[in-house]
């Protein structure tokens, strides 16, 4: 079989701020999604942690409380920095977080995992997170806990409450054109073409030719435009070639590379705009000197000029009217030339 993963942050926002997270272990045959609530606390924290555990065991525990526990005492060390920085920096208080220690105010996020063993291949999935078999006629299989039209209140796993929904757990058909594991963009477009087989056929199609990062980047930008796609975090795993059990990763996002290349991109954009500026003050400083260097030429001359002209106009007039005329005439701009 052959795998591609990709991701993608929202629109107008960064690799640093992207919620989702995947996660693909060769050795044991597995691959799980999940999708972190933005509106939660530390949700790609969660969202790691729910994807961690899934390729370690295979399966979603009914007991999360573990894996809560190991969120928790993230928060804890975070605040515990924080309190320390606010030592010097008083704006840094962690009061938010502690509020939300105190409430069990947490993180939520969607999950989907896919074991494939030799003989049966299984799926869990819990919230919009889901996974779609492509059959050979392009018609679909969604395997989702969502019910009806995607929205903004999916089944999901809390850091500290119960969470909402059951996870479900199904036997996947591999004799199939591809296997698709999605975050809520994907799931949701699909879903609303899974009557479309020539939509689903394009689209198959499109994915397929996916080779690099900028190629899905240019791919989910396109289909917002182009299909209204959902404008979210965007996290795709392409699974081709299912019937063959070896393993080839043809590519795989680094989402912590990313983020390392945007900082370091955005430092890059930085220092070339600081030097950008300081070029432009040294270049107004040495027209400002330029334009005083040639105001002073300009009066030396203009002085040295009018002092050879006064003996010809002392000697041919006595009475010194031209004298005083050219003078009272050019002084105040003499004058006003050496101010400058």
């Amino acid at each position: 079989m052959v795998i591609k993963a990709f991701i993608y942050h929202k629109r107008a926002e960064k690799y640093c701020d992207c919620q989702d997270c995947f996660g693909i272990n060769a050795q044991n045959n597995r691959i799980a999604v999940s999708d972190g609530m933005s509106q939660s606390i530390f949700p790609q924290w969660w969202a790691k942690i729910l994807v961690n555990n899934y390729l370690e065991n295979g399966h979603i525990p009914q007991d999360i409380s573990p894996l809560q526990e190991k969120w928790q005492q993230m928060l804890l060390t975070e605040i515990e920095r924080r309190e320390k920085e606010a030592l010097t920096s008083p704006q840094k208080n962690p009061w938010r977080l502690k509020n939300s220690l105190a409430e069990k105010s947490g993180a939520g996020a969607t999950i989907c995992g896919l074991s494939m063993g030799n003989n049966k291949w299984t799926c869990e999935c819990l919230g919009d997170s889901c996974v779609i078999t492509i059959n050979q006629d392009y018609t679909l299989n969604i395997y989702t806990t969502q019910v009806g039209e995607f929205g903004n209140h999916p089944d999901y796993f809390d850091s500290f409450r119960t969470g909402k929904g059951k996870p479900v757990k199904k036997v996947v058909n591999r004799d199939v054109l591809a296997i698709l594991m999605v975050t809520d963009p994907f799931a949701e477009l699909f879903q609303l073409n899974e009557n479309n087989r020539d939509f689903i056929k394009s689209r198959l199609e499109e994915i397929q030719n996916l080779s690099t990062h900028d190629s899905f980047v240019k791919l989910v930008e396109k289909w917002r435009e182009e299909f209204g796609m959902h404008n979210d975090d965007s996290t795709l795993v392409l699974i081709t070639d299912c019937c063959n059990n070896n393993i080839k990763i043809a590519h795989s996002d680094d989402l912590e590379q990313l983020c390392q290349d945007e900082k370091s991109s955005e430092g890059r954009s930085s220092l070339n705009e600081s030097k950008s500026i300081q070029n432009r003050n040294n270049e107004e400083t040495n027209n400002e000197s330029t334009k005083s260097q040639s105001r002073n030429e300009a009066v030396e001359g203009f002085k040295a000029s009018f002092e050879n002209l006064m003996p010809y106009y002392s000697g041919k007039k006595s009475n010194g009217k031209i004298k005083n005329w050219v003078i009272s005439i050019l002084k105040p701009l003499i004058d006003s030339l050496s101010k400058s």
